[in-house]
């Protein structure tokens, strides 16, 4: 009855929550405010005006010219087009 023989105990490690620390430390709250920044940044000064016309009359063809143009999903679209609304 050697030690070789022996067998290692595994303890399952929990999930953290999204709205919990991640492993950088950083929320992921304050990811996407740094995200956000960032995608505001690409918008040139042409597009947002486009946006923002296209927004007063469809808020909808405003975020589809928003996707083609940058090439962004359609959560980051809408965020985006309502942040240039505001």
């Amino acid at each position: 009855m050697g030690n070789d023989d022996a067998k290692p105990i595994l303890i399952p490690m929990p999930v953290l929550p999204s709205s919990e620390t991640s492993a950088t430390g950083q929320t992921t709250r304050k990811k996407k405010a740094v995200k956000k920044k960032a995608v505001k940044k690409r918008v040139a000064a042409g597009l947002e005006a486009e946006i923002r016309e296209l927004a007063a009359t469809s808020k909808i063809q405003a975020i589809k010219v928003y996707r083609e143009r940058t090439g962004t999903g359609l959560r980051e679209a809408k965020e985006a087009v309502e942040a240039i609304m505001k």
